[in-house]
């Protein structure tokens, strides 16, 4: 299943905190780990209120920084391999979105590995606001890793243990991150937590639901799964508390490509558990909501 994975870097600390995760996945896995750096020349445009804007570079600039880009992204590589795990380390040029994008279907990556902030929501990544859009035009799942806060992946201790909680609606939509949520439990060891939120006079509809979609997984997860209906006026508060009281090592949900990140499967009801909780995140685009060309 997770033969490749990518693993964007910006140089910075924030974003080489996905490192340790990516590679106690691949060592899990037996994947092969291609780290990324992005020159981006949009980056280094000067704009100005009513002002074209001019580029604050030079020919020697610019290959200076790629080189710096690239002989760091090299030396994390390096430092991967010693370690007996495949890495390679690569500098690519264009907008992040677009490179990153490319880059994932160039290499068959079965996943993206990247970091984003905790308690400040998904829309505050390190690589750049830009970045966020990548989440809903990814072709492969994107685990997003909280490098700080109670339930963020520690030294030693890199990847998620327990639960992995994948809140549904009962939409086909919802469903699409099935497909992607079950090899990712079973290749970490993690058993599947099925989790409705909805007025307590739909919570014998829905936990009928959740048993049948149980017992159609595929491919079967290697531990039965876990059904739990919440009943509350507020679907996102009881999700990110039933987060904060059970803690499971992930959570794992569907976005809309049309409609950005914040568009997710249960609507603004999932911004809100996003930005609710601190365990890391398993998120995936249905090809079937791909935008159109």
């Amino acid at each position: 299943m997770y033969q490749s994975i990518l693993v964007p870097l910006d140089g910075s600390v924030f974003s080489a905190a996905a490192l340790p995760v990516a590679a106690a996945f691949a060592r899990r896995t037996g994947a092969e780990l291609h780290l990324v750096t992005i020159y981006d020349p949009s980056a280094f445009l000067n704009f100005a209120p009513g002002r074209i804007g001019m580029p604050s570079f030079t020919p020697t600039t610019v290959d200076e920084e790629c080189r710096n880009l690239l002989a760091s992204v090299q030396e994390q590589a390096a430092s991967i391999t010693n370690t007996g795990l495949k890495a390679t380390g690569t500098l690519l040029e264009g907008t992040i979105v677009e490179a990153l994008a490319e880059h994932a279907e160039a290499t068959n990556a079965s996943l993206v590995i990247m970091t984003t902030h905790g308690r400040s929501g998904i829309d505050r990544l390190r690589l750049g606001s830009v970045a966020t859009s990548f989440l809903s035009r990814s072709p492969v799942p994107v685990f997003l890793v909280r490098p700080t806060g109670a339930d963020a992946p520690q030294a030693g201790h890199e990847l998620p243990t327990g639960t992995l909680l994948v809140p549904l609606d009962g939409s086909p939509f919802a469903k699409g991150i099935l497909q992607h949520a079950v090899p990712f439990a079973n290749a970490l060891g993690l058993s599947l937590e099925l989790v409705s939120a909805g007025a307590a006079n739909d919570a014998q509809t829905n936990h009928n639901y959740l048993e049948r979609v149980a017992s159609d997984l595929k491919p079967a997860p290697a531990i039965a799964p876990k059904i739990t209906v919440l009943s509350a006026p507020s679907a996102a508060r009881a999700l990110v508390d039933y987060a904060a009281e059970t803690h499971p090592g992930a959570l794992a949900m569907a976005t809309h490509g049309r409609s950005g990140i914040v568009r997710l499967v249960l609507g603004s009801v999932m911004e809100s558990v996003l930005t609710g909780v601190n365990q890391p995140l398993l998120v995936y685009r249905p090809v079937s909501d791909a935008p159109s060309a």
